[in-house]
C-alpha cells in the first residue's frame, strides 16, 4: 500500500543543534559540556540528537537524562556508535536494582539523598563492583579513554526540590571520598531563578551557598571537588557559575532560557520547525462565530483557513485568538493568527493577510521564522512544554 503524505511534520535541523552546542562552548570555553537529552531530547528524538552531538569534533562529557531507562538507552546508542560517553541520571536510582543497572551499564547516578548515598556505599563496599566498572570504562572502543567510575553528589542550595541538605552533604561526601582511589565525585546543584539573570537575589544566594559548600568539601578531600551548577539560563546569564561542567538543555534546541527573550534574540537557532497544512479555506460572514464555545465572532466578513493540527498533535489548547502562525503561499511566508478555540485535530486561522492561501498550502506553527517562545508566551506556557508534547501523529524528518 502506498504511503500517504504526512498531515503534519516536525523538521529537526541537526546542523542548528550543532550550532547551538557550539554557542554553549563559546559561552563557557573552559567547561566540559553535558547536553541534556531527557524526555526524548525535549521531544526532538533522543537517538538522533545524542548521535549528532556524539559526532561533534569536541564530544560531550556525558548526556543528562532523568531516568535509568533513559540512561540505558543512551548507553546502548553510544556502544553501537563505538564511543565512550556516559549518561548521567539526574533523578538518581530508586533502589539497589536500579543502581546496579545504572552502574553496570557505565552510566553515572546523581546522589541526592542519604538513602542513595548508603546504597552506593554498600555497592562500593562489595569491592567487585568497582573492579567491574573500571574494566568496563577501559574496554576497547573507538576513542576509548581510561576513566574511573563517576558519581554526582547533588546538594540543595535553594531550589528545594532534590539535593542533600547542608548538614548532610559533608558526611555523605566524606564516606564516598573514602573510595576516591576508585571513584570520581562531582558536586552539583541547580538554580531556581537563573532565567532572571545575575541580578536575581535568589540566584546569587544559591551561587554563594554552592561555593561555600565546595570549599567546605575541599577541606575534607584536600582539594575542592569538580563541580557543576550552570544549566542553560546560567550559561548565558551567569557565566561565572560555569565551573567544570555545564548542563545545557533548552538552549540546545533553540529555545530561550531567559525571561522576555526568544531564542533568535539571544543568538540561538530553532532546531524543530513544526508544519502542517491548510485543508480548507472559506469566508465567514460578519456576526458569525467560529469553533467550539463560539469564543470568537467575526467583526467583518473574514477569510478563514482550517489547519490540520490540534491539541492531540501538541498544539496548546490554551493558545488564544491572536496566536501567530505563518502561511506559505504566493512564494513566501505570510502572517496569520489563530481564531477561536483550539480543537483536538484542527485550528482555524485568519487569512486576511494571506488572501491567496488555499487548501494544501503549508502552515508553520513554530520554528524557522516563528520562535516557539512566541507561541508559548501566547499560550501561557514555555517552549519546553511545546517541544515535549508533540504528538504521535506528527512525522519527524531529520536534516543536516
Amino acid at each position: 500500500m502506498a504511503e500517504t503524505p504526512a498531515r503534519a511534520k516536525a523538521v529537526i535541523d541537526l546542523a542548528a543543534l550543532r550550532d547551538n552546542y557550539a554557542k554553549v562552548r563559546a559561552c563557557c570555553p573552559t567547561a566540559a559540556v553535558l547536553p541534556v537529552v531527557k524526555a526524548n531530547a525535549y521531544g526532538h528524538g533522543l537517538e538522533a540528537v545524542a548521535g549528532a552531538l556524539a559526532r561533534c569534533a569536541v564530544r560531550p562529557a556525558g548526556f543528562g537524562v532523568a531516568t535509568v531507562d533513559e540512561a540505558l538507552q543512551v548507553m546502548r546508542l553510544m556502544a553501537d556508535m563505538g564511543v565512550d560517553i556516559p549518561a548521567v541520571v539526574f533523578g538518581g536510582c530508586a533502589d539497589d536494582a536500579e543502581l546496579a543497572a545504572c552502574l553496570g551499564a557505565g552510566a553515572e547516578p546523581v546522589i541526592h539523598n542519604m538513602a542513595q548515598a548508603r546504597a552506593l556505599r554498600r555497592a562500593l563496599g562489595a569491592g567487585k563492583l568497582v573492579a567491574k566498572l573500571q574494566g568496563k570504562a577501559q574496554s576497547k572502543t573507538q576513542n576509548a579513554r581510561a576513566r574511573k567510575p563517576r558519581v554526582w553528589l547533588k546538594v540543595n542550595t535553594g531550589m528545594n526540590r532534590l539535593g542533600l541538605a547542608t548538614e548532610q552533604a559533608p558526611a555523605a561526601y566524606a564516606e564516598l571520598h573514602a573510595h576516591a582511589g576508585a571513584l570520581d565525585i562531582v558536586l552539583m546543584s541547580h538554580f531556581a531563578c537563573a532565567d532572571e539573570g545575575a541580578a536575581n537575589v535568589r540566584a546569587q544566594i544559591q551561587a554563594e551557598r554552592f561555593a561555600a559548600m565546595r570549599e567546605r568539601l575541599g577541606k575534607i578531600a584536600a582539594a575542592e571537588p569538580p563541580a557543576s551548577l550552570a544549566a542553560s539560563a546560567a550559561i548565558m546569564a551567569m557565566p561565572g557559575s560555569a565551573y567544570d561542567y555545564v548542563r545545557p538543555g533548552i538552549m540546545l534546541y533553540g529555545g530561550s532560557p531567559l525571561q522576555g527573550k526568544t531564542g533568535p534574540e539571544v543568538g540561538l537557532k530553532p532546531v524543530m520547525t513544526l508544519r502542517s497544512r491548510l485543508i480548507a479555506a472559506h469566508t465567514v460572514r460578519a456576526g458569525e462565530s467560529i469553533g467550539y464555545g463560539a469564543t470568537y465572532t467575526c467583526k467583518r466578513d473574514t477569510r478563514v483557513g482550517v489547519v490540520s493540527f490540534g491539541y492531540a498533535d501538541g498544539y496548546p489548547r490554551s493558545a488564544p485568538t491572536g496566536a501567530p502562525v505563518l502561511v506559505h503561499c504566493g512564494g513566501g511566508d505570510k502572517p496569520a493568527q489563530l481564531l477561536g478555540r483550539v480543537s483536538m485535530d484542527l485550528i482555524t486561522i485568519d487569512l486576511t493577510a494571506a488572501p491567496d492561501a488555499k487548501a494544501g498550502d503549508t502552515v508553520t506553527l513554530w520554528g524557522a521564522g516563528l520562535p516557539a517562545d512566541d507561541i508559548a508566551a501566547h499560550a501561557g506556557t514555555i517552549a519546553y512544554e511545546l517541544f515535549c508534547r508533540v504528538g504521535r501523529r506528527v512525522a519527524f524528518e531529520y536534516r543536516g
